[in-house]
């Protein structure tokens, strides 16, 4: 059936159109270069219709149904596709220049060099699409379904994504330089050399989360969860980690300087090698965190908890451990030149191989600790006992 034909049914109205394909299912609809502009379409059935490069510039089309349609090309400029479901239909090349898609349903679809800058897409459901050459310039993103979304390498610079699901999305080398990702679940998502300076992570779920080699300069995760997270590479120079969760997370040789991680959850976390000069760690929860090699030196530690550490072979010359819970910690070949362990709990700590001659364990409890062998522990711990017992 010719182009007009379908088209002069069409501007009938959504029902006499929705009618008219209830008699004829099967009827492709063709519509290819239609002119459709300022057209209401609010409901209409357009399921597989072809829509390839129609007019539907100020087109209503909220509600309709156009799964597996063709959009190719399309000029959707300025059209109201809120509640609309799009699931994999084609919009590649498709202009969408402000239009207005909120809690439309675009799963599967493909965008392929479509254009949604100043596009509305709050609470947009784009789960599984890939958005690999898409133009987002301006959207907002907040409350949108994007699980599994492909997004590597997109620029997302300043992006709205405020309560975004993103869960397992892949961002690798994307670009979310002062972009809003507050209370975003990007759970398992990948990240890898993405750049997030600036960005606000605030209260969002990174748990899992490949953030090997990313940007996170004068970034601020308060409060956001990073477990299990692989931070390792990342530069977190400046950023805002205060009461985040970063329990079991690999950060070895992350770059931390002008962190402050005072009061942070690093239970077990992977600090291998790190660079951790003059860091603030005061109240933190170090337990079970592996800290070979790593550089402590000046660092602030006091009344952190550190019991059952992995401090072999690390830099501790000149930092403050004062009240520090360094029960079976392992001191094992670490520096501790200018340390102050006063009052610190070292009991069954291993310090074997560790010059103590300028450590200052005022007070401390080296009950049960290893200095060079079981044979002669205890005499040297007794005799350290003595010297430091009474300042």
């Amino acid at each position: 059936m010719a182009v007009w034909h379908h088209r002069n049914l069409l501007k009938k109205g959504a029902s006499a159109w929705n009618h008219w394909r209830e008699k004829h299912p099967q009827v492709q609809p063709n519509l290819g270069g239609a002119d459709l502009r300022r057209t209401n379409l609010s409901g209409a059935y357009l399921s597989g219709t072809n829509l390839y490069k129609a007019n539907l510039r100020e087109a209503n089309l909220s509600g309709a149904d156009l799964r597996q349609a063709n959009l190719s090309g399309a000029d959707l400029r300025e059209a109201n596709l809120s509640k609309a479901y799009l699931h994999g239909a084609n919009l590649s090349r498709a202009d969408l220049n402000e239009a207005e898609l909120r809690e439309a349903n675009l799963s599967g679809a493909s965008l392929h060099g479509a254009n949604l800058s100043a596009a509305l897409l709050e609470g947009v459901t784009l789960s599984g699409v890939n958005l690999n050459g898409v133009t987002l310039k301006g959207v907002k993103l907040s409350r949108t379904d994007l699980r599994e979304a492909d997004l590597a390498s997109v620029d997302l610079t300043g992006v709205n994504l405020t309560g975004a699901n993103l869960k397992g999305g892949n961002l690798t080398r994307s670009r979310l330089e002062g972009a809003n990702l507050s209370e975003t679940n990007l759970r398992r998502a990948y990240l890898s050399r993405a750049c997030l300076n600036r960005a606000s992570l605030m209260r969002a779920d990174l748990s899992e989360a490949d953030l090997s080699e990313v940007d996170l300069r004068r970034a601020d995760l308060g409060e956001a969860h990073l477990n299990r997270a692989d931070l390792s590479r990342a530069d977190l120079s400046g950023t805002n980690l205060v009461g985040t969760d970063l329990s079991e997370t690999h950060l070895s040789k992350a770059h931390l300087s002008g962190t402050n991680l005072s009061g942070v959850c690093l239970r077990g976390a992977y600090l291998s090698g790190a660079s951790l000069k003059s860091m603030n760690f005061r109240g933190a929860q170090l337990s079970g965190a592996h800290l070979s090699l790593a550089d402590l030196s000046e660092a602030d530690l006091s009344e952190a908890d550190l019991g059952e550490a992995d401090l072999s072979r690390a830099n501790l010359s000149g930092a403050d451990l004062s009240g520090a819970d360094l029960y079976m910690a392992n001191f094992r070949g670490a520096s501790l030149k200018g340390t102050n362990l006063s009052k610190a709990d070292l009991r069954g700590a291993n310090l074997s191989g560790v010059d103590l001659s300028e450590t200052n364990l005022n007070n401390a409890n080296l009950n049960g600790a290893l200095l060079q062998s079981r044979s002669d522990s205890s005499k040297e711990i007794n005799a350290l006992e003595r010297d430091f017992s009474h300042p």
